[in-house]
């Protein structure tokens, strides 16, 4: 299991024109989506940082290219096939990424053919604080609310929800107040 400490996003470019959700990947809300026909490309800076995590997507793949910018050398290209069967797509990753000082990420979140979205982009500089135990279980918070009106008639009025994992971890116990602390 890992942390990430996230950086403050700069935006070197971006094919997405200027607007209502050019941002909207790099806020602090997943369920706003940068959006754009058949790929998003952006660039950001991403110095001192070794992993980039995608939430929200809806993509049939996403392309890393890594620079060096003090040698304008290329110095990692990644492909991620989101696919997972039957035309089930991934909606989210966290991928390694080599560390350098003064480097440029560029994104390409790819759907050829449909409308390419990223609901949030997050990187950053990772630690490593336990092993994920056995017995992950699923669930989410909805945010829906059942209302009864003043002829006794009930109706839901659908809302948003999330999702709300418990993942056990097993952490050495020398550990446990400083992983509380990076949590925090």
């Amino acid at each position: 299991m890992i942390i990430i400490s996230p950086n403050t996003i700069t935006l070197v470019s971006s094919n997405v024109p200027a607007g209502d959700n050019q941002g909207y990947m790099f806020d602090e809300y997943l369920n706003t989506q940068t959006e754009y026909a058949d790929l998003i490309e952006v660039e950001i800076k991403f110095n001192n940082s070794d992993r980039i995590a995608l939430f929200n997507l809806d993509a049939y793949s996403v392309d890393f290219e890594l620079t060096d910018d003090d040698t304008s050398t290329v110095v990692q290209t990644k492909t991620v096939d989101l696919e997972m069967s039957d035309g089930e797509y991934q909606q989210w990753i966290i991928e390694p990424i080599y560390i350098f000082a003064n480097a440029t990420l560029k994104i390409s979140i790819n759907k050829l053919g449909g409308t390419a979205k990223c609901g949030e982009c997050a990187y950053g500089l990772s630690k490593y604080v336990g092993s994920t135990q056995l017995g992950v279980q699923s669930g989410f918070i909805d945010y829906s609310k059942k209302d009864t009106n003043e002829f006794g008639q009930t109706y839901l009025n659908v809302g948003s929800w999330a999702k709300k994992p418990e993942i056990r971890t097993e952490i050495p116990l020398n550990a446990v107040d400083a992983v509380a602390e990076d949590l925090t």
